[in-house]
């Protein structure tokens, strides 16, 4: 999902899957080690998605939206396509 629209229209999904920890994916159970970066949600997190869906799920401020391109702001590298390789194999 790249837009609102997107979003929009899978409301009650987004907050089915979430509410039951479903997405996003995170294996590892609470409570036994703790991960750096873990990808779970929290429970006021949960709740932001159930409220937006019951409240008719409502648009933000366009001037308050992220550049849907900004964490992916690749830069071209002619060795390995885009980005760079962390790994290099030799055969």
């Amino acid at each position: 999902m790249l837009t609102y629209e997107d979003a929009k229209k899978r409301a009650s999904q987004l907050a089915t899957v979430t509410a039951s920890r479903y997405m996003p994916p995170w294996l590892p159970a609470p409570g036994h080690m703790e991960f750096s970066e873990e990808r779970r949600l929290t429970d006021a997190q949960l709740k932001l998605f159930a409220d937006w869906v019951t409240q008719g799920t409502p648009a933000g401020a366009p001037s308050s939206a992220a550049s849907r391109f900004t964490k992916f702001n690749w830069e071209f590298d002619s060795a390995y396509g885009y980005g760079s390789s962390d790994a290099a194999a030799n055969k």
